[in-house]
């Protein structure tokens, strides 16, 4: 998912590795949290030039692959401590995690212990607020983006054609709740990307070129926080 979304977005993922080359001041080390099969740290470490990267994740076999590719080790991001020293890390990255947690507090307030003073966070998530969802509501659907079973995805409109199935996603929140509960845990959001989505129909592609370029409106977005200093 990861790469298809960077894959129809690679502009904005351009942008945001630019951004990131020309602000950071130190690539000692990152951390990807929820790392998966490690692909996506394995990419950040290379085009960014950093000496070392790891991958945490809960799932053992994903773990085993991601081994490959970076230093990993099995952390449970939603009550679990991080197995590393206070400001650590230079850049921490999660994509399509949250979604599947059911509280964040612990993943804000480790992230930002372990980051240094001034390092950054990458986030890409679904959106709540979304213009899909909002017109979901608006007909009575469910946002596909809120998942009520894990065997049956229900009350989702037909023209939702991509994953008719469910992923896991529990929850999500709004662009302006995650800004919010980011500012608790000491980080200032500095870039903001929405991410247009592949869809099957014309008419839900052409809508979402128009809209996705709204964070606040887009399906899924990045967002780039930095730690204060402070």
């Amino acid at each position: 998912v990861t790469f298809n979304l960077m894959r129809n977005n690679s502009k904005k993922f351009k942008l945001l590795f630019e951004f990131l080359e020309q602000q950071l001041k130190h690539k000692d080390a990152m951390i990807d949290l929820g790392c998966g099969y490690g692909f996506v740290a394995f990419m950040f470490k290379n085009l960014l030039n950093f000496e070392e990267a790891w991958g945490i994740d809960i799932d053992d076999s994903r773990l085993e692959k991601a081994k490959k590719y970076v230093k990993t080790s099995k952390v449970n991001l939603e009550k679990d401590k991080l197995p590393f020293p206070n400001d650590h890390f230079d850049l921490a990255i999660s994509f399509g995690v949250l979604d599947h947690m059911v509280f964040w507090d612990n993943f804000f307030s480790e992230t930002c212990r372990v980051l240094k003073p001034g390092g950054f966070l990458v986030l890409s998530l679904t959106n709540l607020s979304s213009w899909d969802s909002r017109f979901s509501l608006l007909f009575g659907f469910q946002p596909r983006h809120i998942e009520v079973s894990k065997k049956y995805l229900v009350g989702v409109h037909k023209y939702y054609s991509i994953a008719r199935y469910p992923v896991g996603h529990i929850h999500t929140c709004t662009f302006k709740a995650m800004r919010e509960l980011a500012k608790h845990y000491h980080f200032i959001m500095k870039k903001s990307y929405g991410l247009k989505i592949p869809y099957n129909s014309m008419l839900i592609k052409f809508v979402d070129a128009l809209l996705h370029r709204f964070p606040s409106l887009a399906v899924r977005y990045v967002i780039c926080f930095q730690k204060s200093t402070h």
